[in-house]
């Protein structure tokens, strides 16, 4: 598949057309590929929330925010990981639900404006939360912009919250 650029007339609309229409073919086969093998997997998301939306609307939402500020175009979302170790937060539903508080607290440190949704794993030998922001804020429309050194503020920020967390649990 492919353009054949040895062509020398342009492909049609419609040739182009037809080969999107077979790439988002590939994709969506790709997708429930990997959404299957997830629901393979036990614990695989044992806890969600969502900071500033519904979780279970979050799609939905983070769409109507695109739609309301014209920002349909680049990223869509940012995604970090809070991994705790195993001395840290245990498999018990205590802990996925500490796990998913320190989630919301990153979340509304590091991200006040935007739509987030937070995912607890506990598929692993440690537990951990998948944080996925949208880029585009709530407020403004502005899109998420992250400044040289701003990944190693999140993570400083996220372990001074996870250390009072962890000491607050007892």
């Amino acid at each position: 598949m492919g353009v054949d650029f040895d062509r020398k007339d342009s492909p049609t609309t419609e040739e182009l057309k037809e080969q999107l229409d077979q790439i988002q073919q590939e994709m969506d086969g790709t997708r429930e590929e990997l959404t299957a093998k997830e629901g393979e997997q036990d614990n695989k998301c044992v806890l969600k929330g969502g900071y500033n939306c519904e979780i279970d609307r979050i799609r939905q939402e983070t769409e109507e925010t695109r739609e309301l500020f014209n920002k349909q175009g680049g990223g869509q979302a940012k995604h970090y990981v809070l991994s705790f170790a195993e001395d840290e937060l245990g498999q018990t539903p205590e802990d996925y639900q500490k796990c998913l508080e320190m989630g919301y607290l990153f979340a509304e440190r590091a991200f006040p404006e935007e739509e987030v949704g937070i995912f607890v794993h506990g598929n692993t030998e440690n537990v951990h939360c998948h944080i996925l922001v949208h880029s585009v804020s709530i407020e403004d429309g502005r899109k998420l912009q992250l400044k040289k050194g701003a990944l190693g503020d999140l993570k400083q920020s996220a372990d001074e919250k996870n250390m009072r967390g962890i000491r607050n649990r007892a």
